[in-house]
Order: structure tokens, then sequence, then C-alpha cells
């Protein structure tokens, strides 16, 4: 199990990786290079700045099990055009 933010849009991350420390559970951090997330104990991944960049990259890495957390609710609709899926 992970949990996978999407740190560009996500008001509430350092909430959720203390939470996910506070489990156990690995956490990573999607950006892209309009922002700089380095945070300890935690993997950050940065995407191409672009539009969607982030929530196309969260789409494609989360697994069964993981926890996603972004700003709008926009993973749903992108799962269905996900091959991932």
């Amino acid at each position: 199990m992970t949990v996978l933010i999407d740190a560009d849009g996500c008001p509430v991350v350092d909430i959720a990786i203390t939470l996910s420390k506070r489990a156990g559970i690995d956490c990573v951090i999607i950006c892209d290079t309009a922002h700089v997330f380095e945070k300890p104990g935690v993997t950050t991944v940065t995407v191409p700045k672009g539009s969607d960049s982030v929530d196309f990259k969260l789409v494609n890495m989360i697994r069964p099990g993981d926890i996603s957390r972004e700003r709008r609710n926009k993973i749903k609709p992108l799962k269905r055009r996900s091959r991932s899926f």
C-alpha cells in the first residue's frame, strides 16, 4: 500500500505525509516542474509541466489498495481513460 499525493493541488500535503508515516505506509509526492517538494522520508516524482500531467502520472502509478489524495475529484474520470485500470 502506498499513499500517492498530487502535491500541485493538495492543500494537506504535510498532514497526509504525517499520517502515512504514522501508519507505516510509503508515501509518494507527485508534482510538476513548476513546484518543488522535497520532504524527508518521502519519494518525490517530478513530471514535465502540462495540463493534467500530474493527474495522469498518478493514475498510471496507482495500484489496487493504494490511497490517492488530490485537490479535485478528477481522478475518477481519468481512471476510465487510463490503460492501467
